[in-house]
């Protein structure tokens, strides 16, 4: 177990829980002066825990738990890849480590489908729900094809020199003016073991879709969209605004990547909406 301080405030704990068969590491920042319910962070396609370190900062006084899929950063692997709806009870697991009954969830990108379905199938421990950058799952609208492409190759993952050239026309926003920053995030990033986890991750996607069910999530719901999003159309954001009855939206000046490149502002949104 490792231990990272912040100003006194808070303790970020990185530790490896034993789900079954699989290994899981787990990340939660665990603030000593708490505000409001606990915030389960799904994390975006092929990413480990530690690119939300950032965003888990930010959020100071609220107790984030976080950890990565299996096959993906410190965790095992698996035979088969898990589903939307298995990855989902697989995170009531890792809550129930830490006696958590009820927390507050927010799916980021591909973990916006295991936030909606934590809300549905595990409604009863989902107290409130944040939708960022994502979409109700199949089919996706992509911003254009060439980018839904993209996904398909987990090439960003193998090859530094390939993303520091594919990141700012992939996600905008601050990504596309900052070479420094494309940096910063590549430190983040851990390699995959094998691109099968990758592919895995994404045949969870391909089964998955919200569209027949979104009028009974229950949870007030918040949806975040980057402006400069140069990955998924509006169109997503707007569709579950339709479907969702206790959805608001939240606008932010970045691209796809906002919960890293602008994680001030996207912890002072989270925070107004969960405290």
């Amino acid at each position: 177990m490792g231990a990272m301080g912040n100003k006194g405030k808070k303790e970020l704990l990185v530790s490896d829980v034993e789900i079954g068969a699989c290994t899981i590491r787990v990340a939660r920042n665990r603030a000593r002066f708490v505000r409001g319910t606990p915030l389960l962070v799904f994390n975006g396609l092929g990413l480990n825990w530690e690119t939300l370190s950032p965003l888990m900062r930010a959020l100071s006084d609220i107790d984030v738990i976080t950890f990565d899929v299996p096959g993906i950063g410190g965790s095992g692997t698996r035979l088969f890849p898990l589903t939307f709806r298995e990855l989902a009870r697989l995170a009531a697991r890792v809550i129930d480590h830490f006696h958590i009954d009820k927390v507050a969830v927010m799916g980021i990108s591909w973990g916006s489908g295991i936030a909606l379905e934590f809300a549905r199938c595990l409604s009863f421990r989902c107290d409130k729900l944040i939708v960022a950058s994502g979409s109700p799952g199949m089919p996706v609208i992509p911003k254009d094809l060439g980018s839904l492409l993209e996904l398909t190759n987990p090439r960003r993952f193998f090859d530094r020199a390939y993303l520091r050239q594919r990141a700012g026309p992939l996600y905008g926003g601050k990504f596309s003016k900052s070479p420094e920053l494309v940096e910063e995030y590549l430190d983040t990033l851990a390699r995959h073991k094998t691109p099968m986890t990758y592919y895995g991750q994404l045949f969870a996607a391909y089964r998955s879709t919200s569209l027949m069910w979104l009028h009974k999530i229950e949870q007030p719901t918040l949806i975040m969209v980057g402006r400069e999003d140069m990955m998924l159309s509006r169109l997503n954001a707007m569709l579950m605004l339709m479907l969702i009855p206790r959805s608001e939206p939240v606008y932010l000046d970045d691209g796809h990547m906002f919960f890293y490149s602008s994680a001030e502002e996207t912890a002072q949104k989270v925070k107004e909406f969960i405290a």
